[in-house]
């Protein structure tokens, strides 16, 4: 079934309609994830490099999955760079412009940092290693090194999960829901919203396309990476702002890790991607060059200043500004 229609002003709701979906969705998804954490007494960088990272990556999973099975492999391709883009460049440099001030966890940088630079450059190499005219590739194996890659990076997160006793008022605000059993149900219905969401994004996103004679690659790029980045935004400037910098940054380098390793991997799976040129250069590149960025700027003073939080949303202006006047 097919949520797109042949009226504009209706679809531009829908795709409104989409984001709310993928938003609330992920936002009971990481409620009632955090909760079931808080439990067991879990330290807060551990739950934002895995729960909450994995939970404000779902509307990218949902949305790539969906694109995958539907054959838009432009779409589930385009929309990982993109958010990885948006995560790093747009999230992270706008928590830094507002809250002043991010620590960045030494341990982050040097083990998660370096595997996610590590894993942007993978990917651009796997795709000139299948290039050929008129673009690149990315096959089953690919996606098949990338989950292995997930593997061992889960293997070596819970190998570091260390116990915290929670504060009072860390405690009370784990008490929005009563027990696990009713967390679980929320969860479940996060989860049906994050995939619903996904299913009208796409459906509309490939019409809008089709009607403007837009690249899917350069839409699934800026305006869905963009939509399903905002889970990543919300929790991040909260983090920033309540002074939770650890599930702040944990959850940008968290989340462009999975979002390669887990919803890229996954999506290469169900079906192999062809790579178009303007995904080999320049959008790529930009994903490249925004890890580098990021741990060029943080790797010393272990800190996103307002200053560095503005250079890194510079770069994400600049990236829009070109893919527009591509369209243009």
């Amino acid at each position: 079934m097919n949520f797109a229609t042949d009226y504009l002003t209706l679809n531009i709701l829908l795709i409104v309609l989409s984001f709310f979906l993928l938003i609330k969705g992920s936002d009971l998804f990481v409620d009632s994830a955090y909760f079931i954490a808080r439990i067991f007494n879990i330290s807060e960088i551990v739950i934002g490099l895995t729960i909450v990272s994995i939970g404000t990556s779902l509307p990218e999973l949902g949305t790539n999955l969906y694109a995958s099975f539907v054959g838009e492999g432009a779409i589930s391709l385009g929309n990982v760079v993109g958010s990885n883009i948006a995560n790093i460049c747009l999230v992270l440099g706008i928590g830094g412009i507002v809250a002043g001030k991010i620590s960045v966890d030494k341990s982050v940088l040097k083990r998660d940092g370096t595997l996610m630079l590590s894993i942007f450059f993978l990917l651009y190499f796997l795709i000139f290693l299948n290039y050929g005219y008129p673009a690149g590739y990315l096959g089953r194996a690919d996606g098949l090194i990338f989950i292995l890659i997930l593997v061992y990076y889960i293997y070596i997160l819970l190998k570091s999960i260390y116990r915290k006793r929670y504060t009072e008022i860390e405690e009370q605000h784990c008490k929005q829901f009563s027990n696990i059993f009713s967390a679980i149900i929320f969860l479940i219905i996060g989860l049906i919203l994050i995939f619903c969401g996904a299913k009208l994004l796409v459906n509309n996103v490939v019409w809008a396309a089709v009607k403007l004679d837009i690249p899917r690659e350069i839409i699934a790029s800026t305006v869905v990476a963009f939509g399903t980045s905002v889970p990543e935004l919300a929790v991040t400037l909260t983090g920033a702002v309540k002074g939770r910098h650890d599930i702040a940054v944990g959850n940008v380098i968290g989340s462009c890790i999975f979002n390669i390793a887990l919803v890229l991997g996954l999506s290469l799976i169900i079906r192999p991607v062809h790579v178009e040129n303007n995904m080999i250069f320049p959008i790529i590149p930009m994903m490249i060059l925004s890890g580098i960025a990021t741990l060029a700027l943080t790797w010393k003073s272990r800190t996103v200043t307002r200053t560095k939080g503005g250079i890194l949303f510079l770069l994400y202006i600049s990236f829009i500004i070109y893919n527009v006047c591509q369209v243009l």
